[in-house]
């Protein structure tokens, strides 16, 4: 890389503005969390004052740049791809193609297993990798002529291109099994109400308890790998994935007994994306209610899975949305959950209902895992292809 390109710190004195120096207007100063397989996000950018941008002595960018991040997110990088003045953060290196080497044969090498393979062998930093400019610019790369290089890149482009197409015709599929399974239940739902009882979600479901307010749970509280608390993003697709990394220490458990979750419990996030329930399980008791969760105790005969399936159908989720509060996110109350009116059938027919959805899931299931199989073998394709093409092996 040393012998192909002319590389370029960010401005390190006095002058280096720092992310507190950033404003909302001004000249885009571009750091690693712009960055994103070649790209550069515009639209979400940090500025620093034209005044100080213009006592920069370094770290001015041109079209055609390559930032390149040299700390903690390595191997991420942009193409400056306009007309712009602009400055860089200190964890990124202006790259700059010579004449020797095509722009965007750099991009591909960069996205290339082959960049990934000199990362890891010529990155350091035991908390935090790192790599030096030294570093980058003794990267190898396998170049051909100039004429080649282009040759290469058109080559690519096609079969990227086609890729790409392939990619969001699997992920479109992907998403069209998901909304086919729940439009199915839905319908299912929706079909066989008409002998169902009638009343309020509490009258039929059980008891809504709101999760601890935020002021009874300190800093400190937080430890790694101890117990779960359930706040709506550990809900995913009706089922509770913990992170454990943002656990309870066990006093903080010991205060908050009141709020530990019991196996059969119903956790419903109460705000942001309605509809996010999951059953309690059994290996998940003691596990802990979070702030932004209610937790309700179904009443004898009343299948918590079963209430999960009816709270995540689109009909129950428009409906829940209606009845929240809040401009900026939805916010639903404990006592309008507890109020909303609902409908349940008899426990045996809940059981037989449960049996089906379950059976649709998992041939739902099977479609996701044949299209995610489908998007893998692409990735795989293209790995394959870079690989052919700085090998010389692409015709």
């Amino acid at each position: 890389m040393g012998d192909l390109c002319y590389f370029e710190n960010g401005d390190r004195g006095k002058n280096y503005p720092g992310r507190k120096a950033t404003t909302e207007t001004g000249i885009p100063f571009i750091n690693a969390g712009h960055l994103d397989c070649g790209d550069i996000d515009w639209e979400e950018m940090d500025f620093i004052p034209d005044a100080h941008f213009r006592k920069l002595n370094s770290g001015k960018i041109q079209r055609g740049d390559i930032l390149y991040c040299l700390r903690g997110s390595l191997g991420k990088f942009g193409i400056v791809d306009r007309e712009i003045e602009g400055a860089i953060a200190s964890s990124l290196i202006i790259v700059r193609p010579g004449p020797k080497v095509e722009l965007n044969f750099l991009r591909y090498y960069f996205q290339s297993d082959i960049s990934r393979g000199m990362i890891e062998a010529l990155a350091g930093g035991a908390a935090q990798p790192n790599l030096s400019a030294k570093s980058l610019k003794a990267f190898e790369v396998p170049l051909p002529p100039v004429r080649d290089q282009k040759r290469i890149v058109a080559v690519l482009d096609q079969a990227f291109a086609a890729l790409d197409r392939a990619r969001a015709d699997a992920a479109a599929n992907r998403a069209d099994a998901r909304l086919l399974f729940e439009s199915t239940v839905d319908g299912l739902i929706c079909r066989n109400r008409h002998d169902w009882e009638e009343g309020t979600f509490e009258q039929l479901v059980g008891d809504v308890f709101t999760g601890p307010f935020g002021s009874l749970l300190h800093k400190s509280d937080y430890i790694e790998g101890g117990t779960p608390i359930v706040n709506p993003s550990n809900i995913l697709d009706g089922r509770i994935e913990p992170d454990w990394t943002k656990t309870i220490s066990n006093e903080a458990v010991a205060r908050l007994t009141s709020y530990k979750l019991r196996v059969g419990d119903l956790v419903v996030g109460r705000r942001g994306e309605m509809g996010r329930c999951a059953p309690v399980l059994e290996h998940m008791e003691g596990w802990l209610c979070g702030t932004g969760s209610f937790v309700i105790r179904p009443k004898p005969g009343v299948s918590s899975e079963f209430v999960a399936c009816v709270v995540r159908t689109p009909t129950m989720v428009e409906k829940l949305t209606s009845i929240s509060t809040g401009a900026t996110m939805p916010n639903l109350s404990n006592r309008t959950l507890a109020q909303m009116p609902f409908a349940l059938p008899s426990h045996e027919e809940q059981l037989d209902m449960l049996e089906a959805i379950n059976r649709l899931e998992v041939r739902s299931k099977a479609l996701h895992s044949g299209f995610d199989l489908k998007v893998n073998e692409l990735t795989n394709l293209r790995q394959s292809l870079l690989q052919k093409a700085f090998f010389g092996q692409l015709t």
